[in-house]
């Protein structure tokens, strides 16, 4: 392990061989698991920093670039949605970026036996309303700027569309990042937990939806009536058939997707 972090960490700065710039360097513990994160960098962010991911597109073609904000169980690498996509979009003449985000303390569901060793009962970690209110305000504030940086960082890599993919919570953060890009972009929302009540800055609009619920069915209707009525032009709404929570097992499908929708939208038309 001694031998792994002293190639990793030199004065105190860790090097993104990737992107060729240094950032500082992060607890032990992270730099062990950045080390096996291909792409791994951090932004600065006032007197801090946050982990993030860039990957330069691997075909030579350029397409432009995608932003990837994870939901709030995902990270800037996890082995699902967001690294498929973060790694097969690079593959396939995008350049990727992740990142970190920060979301508010949940209540934790504990089990504990009582005193008389019998069934273990359940007990719920309680936070004040204060607390959770602080909390939330101090994360939807940092996230804001952590999109800011890096769309700031994507913006200076190279010209071209600028894509911004949100999963779940994360997709409330996306009309804001969307409006801080150029007008030649597009906006990719994938089973959001939010729903839009005007029309984001987009040029192109695509909705991953699942329709495992009368609940999601229902809410799934009222965003595409909100697209409709704010005459969202270029939206677009899909179903994965049979894709649960999360997408598990159904990775390829998403990728798959959202691949043809973005050639369709962008990049047809520079190889016609």
């Amino acid at each position: 392990m001694t031998i792994l972090l002293s190639t990793f960490v030199t004065n105190g700065f860790a090097t993104d061989t990737e992107s060729g710039t240094v950032a500082e360097s992060t607890p032990q513990s992270m730099q062990a698991e950045a080390g096996h994160v291909e792409g791994y960098m951090t932004l600065p962010l006032g007197d801090e920093v946050f982990d993030a991911t860039f990957v330069a597109d691997k075909t030579g073609r350029d397409y432009g670039k995608v932003l990837i904000l994870p939901d709030q169980d995902g990270s800037i690498d996890s082995y699902d949605l967001v690294h498929t996509l973060r790694v097969r979009l690079a593959e396939s003449g995008w350049s990727t970026m992740t990142v970190a985000l920060s979301y508010p303390y949940q209540p934790q569901l504990l089990l504990s036996p009582n005193a008389n060793d019998e069934e273990p009962v359940a007990q719920i970690e309680t936070t004040s309303e204060a607390e959770v209110g602080e909390s939330a305000t101090t994360s939807d504030d940092d996230n804001a700027g952590r999109v800011a940086a890096a769309v700031a960082y994507l913006n200076a890599q190279q010209p071209g569309p600028t894509v911004i993919i949100a999963m779940g919570k994360s997709a409330e953060l996306s009309a804001t990042a969307i409006a801080q890009v150029g007008k030649d972009n597009a906006l990719i929302w994938i089973s959001p937990e939010w729903q839009a009540e005007t029309a984001p800055e987009a040029q192109y609009v695509l909705d991953i939806t699942l329709s495992a619920s009368a609940y999601e069915e229902t809410t799934n209707v009222q965003q595409r009536a909100v697209m409709m009525r704010k005459n969202v032009v270029q939206y677009s709404q899909r179903q994965i058939p049979g894709a649960t929570s999360n997408f598990n097992g159904f990775e390829q499908p998403v990728f798959n997707l959202i691949r043809n929708w973005l050639y369709k939208a962008f990049a047809q038309g520079a190889t016609s």
